[in-house]
């Protein structure tokens, strides 16, 4: 009985001692936007407006931060402002408590981006 004892004992310690095997993983991300798929301004808009416009008031007309409430207005900022960066790459917008983008929506924003911000 004493053997046993020291035999679990043993097993627990190398147990606890050994690095844990979750404590590197990291998210593979192998997402690809379809070739075929044309996203539009028009199928952004929605996103843009929920997110980043209508119910946070940063990005409208007038306001502090670029206007995204059109192709025009938006494209410009888009490509210059790091719109990719904050949105894709960091993912610090839209900002923590406001709406925020869903995986579709993350997905067409970025497939929107990849295709070159088409408008039509």
């Amino acid at each position: 009985m004493k053997k046993l004892s020291i035999f679990i004992a043993v097993i627990l310690t190398i147990t606890l001692l050994l690095p844990q095997g979750c404590t590197k993983d990291t998210l593979v991300d192998d997402f690809m936007c379809e070739e075929n798929e044309r996203i539009t301004y028009d199928d952004v808009r929605s996103i843009l407006t929920t997110k980043c416009s209508q119910n946070t008031a940063c990005h409208v007309p007038s306001g502090v931060s670029p206007d995204y409430t059109s192709y025009e207005k938006a494209l410009p900022s888009l490509k210059e402002d790091g719109f990719e960066n904050r949105v894709i790459v960091v993912g610090d917008m839209p900002v923590a408590g406001w709406p925020q983008l869903d995986s579709l929506e993350f997905y067409k924003i970025r497939c929107w981006i990849e295709g070159g911000y088409l408008e039509e």
